[in-house]
């Protein structure tokens, strides 16, 4: 019995031993392969293909509750999306005026504008099964490039941000049925973006962005309006009449979408 005693007790000084031993290699490449895995994410997703991972993470999310209820659509106003752009095919025009609920009423265009083509092709029904997950990707995007190219944050936080912003509850309401909302915010990130990093207004694309932005929907408009007359409040003080001047042009562009 003793020499049994002996023998478990010399076991269980030595599985001890090798126990430390093989937690500590255990521990060394646990971190080997955390260091590994965070440089991957670095340079795979946030350095090379950033705007291609959040596009796709932001599509996923918002698709898989598409899968879930399929054929059926996501969406207090998502059939109200189907049923516009069904009569845009009958009668398309460049400034939507189109029954919306119970009223008619005129929408912002360029949604359908973009949609119209492939209504061609396929029933309303089954893009707007698609379209929801592409604007909340592209939301991502969006909100990426304001964060990176306009206010020059570091790549490691502006990616950060957007995965917060994909995720958030705010966000993915808006994406479920507010399909106007969706594009006009990626729009209105884009043109945040191009604004603060030309620090300019006789930028062209600056000025396409602006315009489209403004024709997704009237909050982006009306948001867009603001930031320009800002901007041409602040050249004013500063005697910079010629630049001025420029962010007021673009504030009545954006009041006059805003109005109509």
């Amino acid at each position: 019995i003793r020499d049994v005693e002996r023998s478990r007790g010399l076991g269980d000084v030595y599985k001890r031993q090798v126990y430390c031993r093989g937690s500590n290699t255990y521990v060394r490449s646990l971190m080997s392969l955390h260091r590994f895995l965070l440089f991957c994410m670095r340079r795979i997703f946030i350095v090379h293909y950033r705007y291609v991972s959040l596009f796709f993470i932001g599509f996923l999310i918002r698709f898989l509750p598409d899968l879930i209820v399929w054929p059926w659509l996501i969406g207090w106003d998502t059939p109200e999306y189907v049923a516009v752009l069904r009569d845009y095919l009958v009668s398309p025009s460049f400034h939507t005026y189109t029954k919306w609920y119970d009223g008619h009423i005129f929408l912002p265009p360029i949604l359908y504008l973009v949609l119209y083509p492939f209504s061609l092709i396929v029933d309303p029904w089954w893009i707007f099964k698609i379209i929801p997950s592409i604007l909340h990707g592209l939301q991502g995007i969006a909100f990426f490039y304001m964060l990176e190219k306009g206010f020059k944050f570091d790549l490691r936080k502006c990616y950060l941000a957007s995965l917060i912003y994909l995720f958030y509850p705010m966000s993915l309401r808006i994406s479920w049925g507010l399909l106007r909302n969706s594009l006009g915010n990626a729009l209105l990130f884009f043109t945040i973006g191009r604004l603060e990093s030309t620090k300019t207004w006789r930028d062209k694309w600056l000025f396409i962005l602006a315009i489209i932005a403004g024709l997704s929907h009237q909050t982006t408009a009306g948001l867009l309006a603001i930031i320009f007359l800002i901007h041409s409040i602040l050249y004013l003080i500063k005697k910079k009449l010629r630049d001025a001047l420029g962010y007021i042009l673009l504030f009545v562009i954006e009041s006059i979408f805003l109005i109509i």
